[in-house]
């Protein structure tokens, strides 16, 4: 018997009992198949595809691959992420998000492993214990078969074509069960945070954008990165573009995200600038604080223009308090600046 090999490569077998068996591809078709990982893609380069708007997605889960699309261009942009795509319903936006959490919750990944039937025999989240909903009656379940339960009911919930018929409208008697939803799942990065800190802190720190980059030169192990300025500065360092975040930027809008965690994985050479940007906003926050609260905004500006203006521990002096993460500058950080 015949050995039969499926191949996605091209017959060019031209006998004459050889016949096309589909008609051939159009070139929307042909682009569209370019948007799938094909058989053998290597992890690094799978959903390398070209970035498309979502008007020009032609697919009945088209919302879906859009969500999908803006998290892998760029999954710490909240704003973008959350943002109501134009002529789209809110409910429908809403359901994507809760379907790709439940489909792709990597933080039960990471507690797997020390998220056990022993280590957490309840569902807690302090002091709180939460019942699992999952039986015919409320059930105590250990934390990690909480979290199983949790998913599963929810993404049974949400593919149900009783309560949720359509991808394009959802029934105003099915909004109901959103907040159900996200209330169990939120308790899962409740209890992440009181009684797997690290795991979760690892999960949810959030890194500078700069890592990546590797045009910056570096001092000591920091990046020297360039900031949106109208002072003239080294020569060897540009202000950065005007309509682009910079560094200290990046730094404001992730310092209520990261100030209170007590680990950080370091990734790059940004991720210490960062780190000092955090801690010199801390010290900003603790001087306005001294203040009282009948500061003026005018008597704010000039004690923080007074504070930039004073002398503090940067990395490699005595008194820095991370020096452990960072290298001292040495004596070539003069001329490198």
């Amino acid at each position: 018997m015949a050995e039969t090999i499926l191949s996605n490569e091209p017959n060019h077998d031209t006998s004459e009992t050889s016949k096309p068996t589909s008609k051939p591809q159009t070139s929307t078709e042909s682009k569209r198949s370019l948007r799938r990982n094909r058989p053998g893609t290597k992890h690094e380069d799978a959903y390398q595809f070209p970035y498309i708007s979502l008007e020009q997605i032609d697919s009945a889960f088209a919302l879906q691959e859009y969500l999908q699309s803006l998290i892998r261009a760029d999954k710490d942009n909240l704003d973008a992420l959350v943002e109501l795509p134009p002529g789209q319903d809110q409910e429908t936006w809403q359901y994507e998000h809760l379907s790709v959490y439940t489909r792709s919750n990597y933080i039960n990944f990471q507690l797997e492993a020390e998220c056990t039937r022993q280590s957490c025999p309840e569902m807690k989240a302090d002091e709180w214990q939460y019942l699992c909903a999952a039986h015919q009656a409320p059930t105590n379940c250990c934390a990690i078969d909480y979290i199983v339960h949790t998913l599963d009911g929810a993404t049974t919930l949400l593919n149900s074509h009783k309560y949720f018929p359509s991808r394009i409208s959802i029934p105003e008697t099915s909004l109901k069960h959103y907040q159900s939803i996200a209330r169990r799942l939120y308790r899962i990065f409740a209890h992440a945070w009181f009684h797997h800190r690290e795991i979760f802190e690892a999960f949810e720190a959030y890194h500078s954008q700069f890592n990546d980059r590797t045009e910056f030169r570096t001092v000591g192990n920091m990046a020297l990165l360039p900031i949106k300025t109208k002072l003239r500065g080294p020569p060897s360092l540009a202000p950065a573009p005007p309509a682009e975040d910079d560094v200290i930027d990046e730094a404001l809008d992730l310092f209520r995200a990261n100030c209170l965690f007590r680990n950080f994985e370091i990734k790059g050479s940004a991720d210490r600038v960062l780190i000092y940007l955090i801690l010199f906003i801390s010290d900003c926050l603790s001087c306005l604080s001294k203040a009282g609260k009948n500061t003026s905004q005018k008597e704010a500006v000039k004690i923080l223009n007074s504070r930039a203006l004073d002398q503090f521990a940067l990395p490699g002096d005595p008194t820095f308090p991370l020096n452990a993460l960072y290298t001292s500058p040495g004596s070539d950080a003069g001329s490198i600046i």
